[in-house]
C-alpha cells in the first residue's frame, strides 16, 4: 500500500521503479487527486516499473506482482482477495484517500500487511528526506510508527482471541 498527496508523484515513481520484477505481493497505490480529473498516474508509473501497472477495476482479483492504481473519485479497497472501488464519503477531504485502503488491507490480511506497510513507509520517508521534502518525510515516519503499533495491537488481539492457531494464520 502506498499513498501520497498530489505532490508525491515523483516519490511514487521512485518507489515503484525500485520494485523487483518477481515481487511476491500486490502493490496498491492511492494518490490524492481532484475527484473529477483524469489521471495519468498508471501510465506515469508504468514507464519505470518492472511490474504491470494499471488502473484498478472493481471486482478484479488481487494478484501478486502487479501494481493497482486508484481511479479518481473512488476509494481503493482490498476485500476477499478482490479489488473493490467505493464512493463512500471522502476522508480528510479526499476520495480516493489512503486510510480506507489501509483499513481494508489490515482487516483482510492482518498484522503482516501492516508490518510491510511500516517498512515501506520508512522507505518513502527516506526518499522524501533525500528530496528535502520534510513535510512528506514526517508524514511517512508517522505512518510507519502507526502501522507498526497497529500491527502489534492486532497481533496481541489475535493471540488473546485465538491462541497459537490464530497466530499461525498471519
Amino acid at each position: 500500500m502506498i499513498g501520497a498527496s498530489a505532490g508525491g508523484v515523483e516519490a511514487l515513481r521512485a518507489v515503484v521503479s525500485g520494485l523487483s520484477s518477481d515481487l511476491p505481493a500486490a502493490v496498491l497505490v492511492v494518490l490524492h487527486i481532484p475527484r473529477y480529473s483524469e489521471s495519468a498516474l498508471a501510465k506515469i508509473l508504468a514507464r519505470g516499473c518492472p511490474l504491470p501497472v494499471g488502473n484498478a477495476s472493481d471486482g478484479e482479483p488481487v494478484r501478486q506482482g502487479r501494481v493497482y492504481v486508484a481511479p479518481p473519485d473512488h476509494h481503493l479497497l482490498a476485500l476477499d482477495n478482490r479489488i473493490r472501488l467505493s464512493r463512500e464519503p471522502s476522508e480528510n477531504g479526499h476520495r480516493p484517500a489512503i486510510d480506507p485502503l489501509f483499513r481494508s488491507v489490515a482487516s483482510a490480511y492482518g498484522p503482516r500487511a501492516l508490518e510491510e506497510q511500516s517498512a515501506l513507509s520508512d522507505v518513502m520517508a527516506a526518499k522524501s528526506a533525500e528530496r528535502g521534502d520534510q513535510g512528506n518525510e514526517l508524514r511517512f515516519r508517522h505512518r510507519a510508527r502507526e502501522s507498526g503499533k497497529a500491527a502489534d495491537m492486532i497481533r496481541d488481539l489475535i493471540e488473546r482471541l485465538g491462541g497459537r492457531h490464530a497466530k499461525a494464520r498471519f
